[in-house]
């Protein structure tokens, strides 16, 4: 190469480097900006590793529905990563976290959130069941996990009591729920671990997360997992940049299909179902969610068709509370709970004494008495066992 075609060669490549560096800076400025003007309204400053560029949409649109940033939700730091179902609990995490729908001032507004080695929301325990002593395992969602209560406060935790005094016999209540999970997560932990984990029975709860809208469906995910978000692929979807582009995209919310639809959601509940039974493991579905329309109406199809009792948490509250001993026995709790909110507000919402101001996640009556309820029907199961 002459000393003219190499001189022009190394000017084209300084300003190629140039330009890119140009274009670096761009699109540097543009992201601080975004990040400034609050887009996706105030948030971390780094986004959870562990969450993909699709997840920390979903949970953005999340929390604003819910009506708090992303940056209060201070449990974040114990979760994970899952290439299946999406995410999950770290392993041996004790975590003090904010209750972002009480009054951050109070002094009382911090839950803990502990797991174990295996990363669940329970006590430690071995893959089959002490002697003599009945195992019980939950399945859900944030409900059945517990989100926003303090350990002792998760009705898994409660229903253990409960079931040992209608039995007379030592319990073991396995709480396996993850916060955020739908039916395919319940449906693939039941198949993956559940069901060698030697259970007598079973607690079924989820529908409320099996709606929201993604880009890809759960069934979908778990068989195209991504690279993990630890990678540029992940690390670029977290930037407000992807999530203005994907938003500016024509028709981007047409190309949104919810995570579980419907009919989907069913031949879960159906797949549980008949693996259950095929096993002799008496079943009970939980109703406790802000489902979609189309949700609840499939689990009733389900519940019928493997004849699964359903225990509807409001239900079970509400009779529960119609018992002048009952009132009378937890009105310190209610008093505690009473303290919560203003009279303004419990004269407008009458669930504040069972849920919190998402009007979704039991506080800790809600699941006391929802765990009083479950056990009464588990009870009935475990009592006659499951039918041929």
């Amino acid at each position: 190469m002459t000393g003219r075609g190499a001189s022009g060669a190394a000017a084209a490549v300084r300003h190629l480097l140039w330009s890119l560096a140009v274009a670096l800076l761009v699109l540097a400025l543009c992201e601080g900006g975004l990040r400034l003007a609050g887009f996706y309204g105030v948030t971390p400053a780094r986004p959870p590793t562990w969450m993909d560029g699709e997840t920390y949409e979903l949970w953005q649109r999340s929390t604003e529905a819910l009506g708090v940033d992303l940056s209060d939700v201070t449990d974040l730091e114990g979760w994970r990563w899952d290439p299946v179902t999406r995410w999950a609990l770290k392993p041996n995490v004790d975590i003090a976290a904010r209750n972002i729908f009480l009054d951050p001032a109070r002094a009382d507004t911090v839950w803990r959130l502990t797991t174990n080695s295996r990363g669940y929301r329970t006590p430690e325990f071995d893959d089959t069941a002490s002697d003599g002593r009945l195992r019980v395992l939950v399945l859900g969602d944030s409900n059945s996990m517990g989100w926003l209560l303090d350990d002792e406060d998760a009705y898994p935790r409660r229903l253990e009591g409960h079931l040992e005094d209608l039995l007379n016999s030592p319990v073991e209540v396995i709480n396996l729920a993850v916060g955020g999970y739908t039916s395919f997560s319940v449906k693939d932990l039941f198949f993956r671990e559940a069901l060698n984990l030697d259970p007598d029975a079973l607690v079924i709860s989820c529908g409320a997360n099996d709606g929201q809208m993604m880009s890809t469906s759960d069934a979908d995910y778990a068989n195209r997992p991504p690279p993990s978000p630890d990678g540029l692929a992940g690390r670029l979807g977290r930037l407000r940049l992807t999530a203005l582009l994907r938003r500016l995209l024509p028709s981007g919310e047409e190309r949104l299909v919810p995570r579980v639809d419907p009919e989907s959601y069913g031949a879960n509940l159906d797949a549980v179902g008949v693996a259950a039974r095929a096993r002799g493991i008496p079943v009970v579905f939980l109703k406790v969610c802000c489902c979609k329309e189309g949700y609840n109406e499939k689990l009733d199809e389900a519940a019928r068709r493997h004849r699964i009792p359903v225990v509807t948490a409001a239900e079970g509250m509400s009779v529960a509370m119609a018992q002048p001993e009952v009132r009378q026995k937890y009105s310190s709790l209610i008093g505690e709970i009473d303290g919560w909110y203003s009279l303004e507000e419990k004269k407008a919402d009458f669930s504040l004494l069972f849920y919190f101001r998402d009007q979704c996640h039991l506080n800790p009556l809600g699941a006391e008495l929802t765990a009083a309820a479950l056990a009464g029907s588990l009870a009935a199961e475990l009592g006659k066992g499951a039918a041929p």
